[in-house]
């Protein structure tokens, strides 16, 4: 209740900010605010080159941003000061470019911009947004509030026919309001010079990765849950079972801090907010996870996928699944480190689906996605 009232306040405050600054014209100003920063880190250098407005870009990421230009400003800070300033250049910005939820949406109905969402994943196994289990808990006056800040969004980059029923469902939106074509970081998949290069670029930056089968587990983000200090799958068992000649990388939800001890081994590499999903997927063989996006992204590749939602029943009671899970992934489903070493070992995959369950996902992603994004801020 308290951090409800604090919400509130916060969205009145920004409310007035915004009316004050709102008698200003919009100015030649692109902004961007990321908490994930895969979008952005692709879609400014090429911005840059043909725009002659000033970007101004609001990294909430772990990750820094080193692309530098004379007319881009990077803020990677997160204290109050930069936020205010945020908050002004959105006031005045032309357009707001966003990948995630945040609270001064709701106040956005305010300001002249216009904001287009670019979101964080090309598919969703995972209710979000107002479909999400968990607002259920919340009052009805945080529901509301939600409900009209998703509603201040005016475009949202939509990668297929299914992900835009989701989003209009979970956003609240209708079908004017997606732009039908996907996530500028989607452009990578589609570039085979680009795949080359990064997974040349991670057997140079990890020798060890080199002439190895890497599995890459990337499990989805858990609410509240910013500290992991164990996880559920039994690296050790892994290790202790799987050849040599097998490697794994860890590459945790950005929002997560992991700190293990007991996973010290050369054949273990945690890349979480190290390195971009992109970079680890080039190098990966076999990827585990359960209910992230990171899959969508993956099948591009035509390789083994390993579905290991360990919580299944909590999940889908917590947080709420889009459909059946069995009818959403394609690839092994496995309930233990067990089954997951036993279709390994057996190399037990069946892949034949993939090409599919990808087309279904990335039905509108052609590799001009950032092309796209920018000709519609213009």
């Amino acid at each position: 209740m308290i951090k409800e009232l604090a919400l509130q306040l916060y969205v009145l405050f920004v409310k007035w900010f915004f009316l004050i600054n709102r008698k200003k014209h919009p100015q030649n100003k692109i902004v961007f605010v990321s908490s994930f920063i895969e979008n952005a880190s692709v879609t400014i250098p090429k911005l840059m080159v043909e725009t002659k407005k000033e970007v101004v870009f609001y990294n909430f990421s772990k990750r820094p941003f080193d692309y530098h230009h004379t007319k881009l400003t990077t803020h990677n800070k997160h204290d109050y000061k930069t936020h205010i300033k945020m908050l002004r250049d959105i006031a005045t910005a032309s357009e707001i470019i966003i990948d995630n939820f945040y609270p001064f949406l709701g106040a956005a109905r305010l300001i002249r911009g216009t904001i287009i969402q670019t979101w964080h994943a090309v598919g969703a196994f995972k209710k979000f947004a107002l479909e999400d289990h968990s607002l259920d808990k919340r009052s009805i006056l945080s529901y509301r509030r939600f409900k009209k800040s998703y509603r201040n969004i005016d475009y949202v980059l939509n990668g297929s026919t299914i992900m835009g029923n989701i989003f209009k469902k979970s956003f609240g939106l209708k079908n004017d309001c997606l732009l039908n074509f996907g996530m500028p970081s989607s452009d990578f998949y589609s570039n085979q010079a680009k795949v080359l290069d990064a997974k040349s670029y991670m057997t140079t930056t990890y020798p060890t990765l080199k002439g190895q089968t890497v599995i890459t587990y990337a499990p989805t983000y858990r609410d509240k849950i910013f500290e992991v200090h164990h996880l559920e799958l039994d690296i050790k068992y892994m290790l202790d079972t799987l050849p040599e000649s097998y490697s794994i990388i860890l590459r945790l939800h950005p929002a997560v801090n992991f700190n293990d001890q007991r996973i010290k081994n050369k054949r273990v590499l945690n890349l979480s907010n190290v390195e971009s999903i992109e970079n680890v997927l080039s190098i990966t063989d076999i990827l585990i996870t359960d209910y992230s996006s990171v899959a969508f992204d993956f099948a591009n590749f035509n390789k083994p996928i390993i579905f290991y939602p360990y919580d299944l029943k909590d999940y889908e009671h917590s947080r709420g699944l889009t459909g059946e899970y069995t009818n959403l992934v394609t690839g092994k489903i496995a309930y233990n480190t067990i089954e997951i070493v036993d279709f390994i070992i057996k190399n037990n995959f069946d892949i034949s689906d993939i090409g599919s369950f990808k087309n279904k996902w990335n039905e509108f992603s052609k590799g001009n996605n950032t092309q796209l994004l920018i000709e519609k801020i213009y």
